[in-house]
């Protein structure tokens, strides 16, 4: 786990290796169980990062990998939940931001933003639905 960490810190600006990263790690998680909590300190920061990704496939298996973390290491997921609230929120307030840009530039839209209030968001994006369901685990916790 250690060597894959270490290569995936090196590579972490490339869409390709990050996302054979994470398939691996995804598989490893479960295997791991509790014992990934050794690894938090290493792993989060690059999820975290990963989640605010330009490549709509990176962020959302980066939050589908963060969903996974906090199913198989929930006994430290406690101390980490503000974090990543935060991080997965600000996710979505930019996808609700950019879905707003994507349907027009009418007076009014442009008034919504302004004022935070961007409607129609698409919920049938993909990082918008693994966000939710990352929040909604989360409050869980």
């Amino acid at each position: 786990m250690l060597e894959l960490l270490q290569y995936a810190e090196r590579t972490a600006h490339k869409p390709q290796p990050r996302l054979i990263f994470m398939a691996c790690v995804a598989c490893l998680i479960p295997r791991l169980g509790l014992y990934v909590v050794r690894h938090l300190a290493a792993l989060m920061p690059l999820l975290l990062d990963w989640t605010h990704a330009y490549d709509e496939r990176s962020s959302v298996v980066a939050m589908q990998l963060l969903a996974l973390l906090v199913q198989h290491a929930w006994p430290r997921m406690g101390v980490h939940a503000g974090v990543l609230r935060k991080h997965v929120q600000e996710v979505l307030r930019q996808e609700r931001v950019e879905q707003g840009g994507r349907q027009g530039s009418s007076s009014q839209q442009q008034q919504q933003q302004q004022d935070g209030e961007v409607q129609g968001v698409d919920v049938c994006s993909r990082r918008y639905q693994a966000g939710q369901q990352l929040l909604q685990l989360l409050d869980r916790l």
